[in-house]
């Protein structure tokens, strides 16, 4: 486990500290990085592929035993099946944002075919504003597909991997922990999952949340404002996290590489 605060300061920090804490990576844009809380920082909890039942009620009672509140990221296909477990989920009070319909990989198939998914899963739960891209996997036009719908692309900073099945302690050691960082999870079991439940993922919630707090961390979902900017993909062969202002494909010098020759899957 790795753990950074993700600022530095300048000045005299008793003369205007909120003015001085900045986002190391990003200084120069002071409005993308004013850290409001000046004693530490925050740390987004997210989880993939719900509502299922073989992970969800599980994932649901360890953040509520914790207290602490989490954004799911949801597919329409699933709350379709489990409404009831869906509302479980928003009655918690926990952010519940978009996914899919189904877990299409927008690379593999037709800009009309993901603008199908999008829409309906949009129907489904009544409008979102933030859109995690199924394995963080974008094609040349899931920006503008999004664009046009009004919503925020998120990705993640670290990932618990939990797909593979691994014991809670070893998904925690391999997790980074910095200001503004966001964990990706899974109370979904998909295709490709090399687990039946998401138990192990449910018993990973207070140890990530204790070792949060221990490094200054306020553990919860995403809020309106983050205080730096937000990765819209993840491409561990690369390994590069892209936002807005830097696309998966920048680093790695080109854009097929981001899109169709990443075949990272959960």
């Amino acid at each position: 486990m790795r753990v950074s605060d993700g600022t530095r300061t300048r000045g005299r920090r008793d003369h205007n500290p909120e003015l001085y804490q900045l986002s190391y990576a990003h200084q120069a844009t002071v409005s993308l990085a004013v850290i409001w809380v000046v004693s530490g920082g925050v740390f987004a909890l997210t989880f993939d592929d719900g509502p299922d039942p073989r992970g969800t009620p599980a994932v649901l009672e360890a953040l509520d035993a914790a207290g602490v509140r989490a954004t799911f990221f949801v597919l329409g296909e699933r709350v379709e099946r489990h409404r009831g477990l869906f509302e479980r989920v928003r009655a918690a009070g926990h952010e519940v944002e978009v996914h899919g319909y189904e877990h299409l990989r927008h690379p593999h198939v037709s800009r009309a075919a993901v603008e199908r998914d999008i829409d309906r899963a949009l129907e489904v739960l009544g409008g979102a504003k933030r859109w995690r891209i199924p394995w963080g996997h974008l094609a040349g036009f899931t920006q503008d597909v999004a664009d046009q719908r009004g919503l925020e692309i998120v990705g993640w900073s670290t990932d618990t991997h939990d797909w593979r099945g691994d014991r809670a302690e070893v998904m925690l050691e391999g997790l980074g922990l910095t200001n503004g960082g966001i964990v990706l999870a899974h109370d979904g079991i998909s295709v490709g999952a090399q687990r039946s439940t998401a138990a192990e993922t449910a018993r990973l919630v207070p140890m990530l949340v204790e070792a949060a707090r221990a490094a200054g961390l306020a553990p919860g979902p995403l809020r309106p404002i983050w205080p730096v900017p937000i990765p819209i993909s993840s491409c561990s062969s690369c390994s590069t996290a892209s936002t807005r202002s830097q696309p998966a494909w920048a680093a790695s010098g080109s854009k097929q590489h981001a899109t169709t020759r990443c075949r990272r899957g959960w």
